[in-house]
């Protein structure tokens, strides 16, 4: 045989062998790129979701009053407001407030008010002792709190549920009773029983004789 019929066919074997390589190379990269699209994907859904799974677990009265803000946040509400802690031994204050009779279960309550508003507004963060006892505490709030208990003005709504240790409640008008109440619920992400009453304000008569509790 002669050596130039020789070269051609390892020509033409090296051709043949280079070609299996690059087809096989071409299938990975392929297969690679698909996996490496879903695994981003699975990252970009994950790092979007911005609703909490965990119940809520403060440890403090100031966790509480960081909690505050996190609901606030992107909401339009007043001008401003303050959050107040009450102090668990004054049961008149905090029965005006929350309209619990008892503190046994509770370990902090903060209470968020505009400063200066003609609006009937109130949010009301409780930490319980014990996260089972939460939703009891939630609907006590929701049964016994007074919406007329302003001189001049009523919530129209309440709502109330718990996260974990934590008690919520809200009351004022009907818009922005669901709008605070709906990013409670983002945030926390996990709730327990959820409670409302509407049209509070036509359920307790005002009183005229209503002694507020001294600051």
């Amino acid at each position: 045989m002669k050596i130039g019929h020789i070269l051609l066919i390892i020509v033409a074997i090296i051709a043949v062998i280079a070609g299996v390589v690059i087809f096989t190379n071409s299938n990975n990269e392929d297969v690679n790129v698909g996996v490496e699209n879903e695994v981003q994907t699975g990252i970009v859904e994950d790092t979007n979701s911005n609703e909490n799974t965990e119940p809520i677990n403060v440890q403090s009265v100031q966790d509480l009053t960081a909690l505050v803000d996190k609901v606030y946040e992107g909401l339009e509400l007043f001008p401003s407001l303050a959050t107040m802690e009450l102090d668990l031994t004054d049961m008149d204050m905090v029965t005006y407030e929350t309209g619990l009779t008892s503190v046994e279960d509770v370990d902090g309550i903060v209470v968020s008010a505009p400063m200066m508003s003609s609006q009937a507004y109130s949010m009301i963060l409780v930490k319980a002792k014990d996260a089972s006892k939460a939703d009891a505490i939630a609907k006590e709030m929701n049964d016994n709190v007074n919406p007329n208990k302003w001189i001049c003005v009523s919530a129209e709504k309440v709502y109330a549920t718990s996260s974990g240790n934590v008690a919520f409640l809200v009351m004022t008008n009907a818009d922005m009773a669901d709008d605070v109440y709906e990013s409670f619920k983002k945030y926390a992400g996990n709730v327990g029983t959820e409670y409302s009453r509407e049209n509070a304000m036509d359920e307790m008569p005002v009183q005229d004789d209503m002694m507020i509790p001294a600051l």
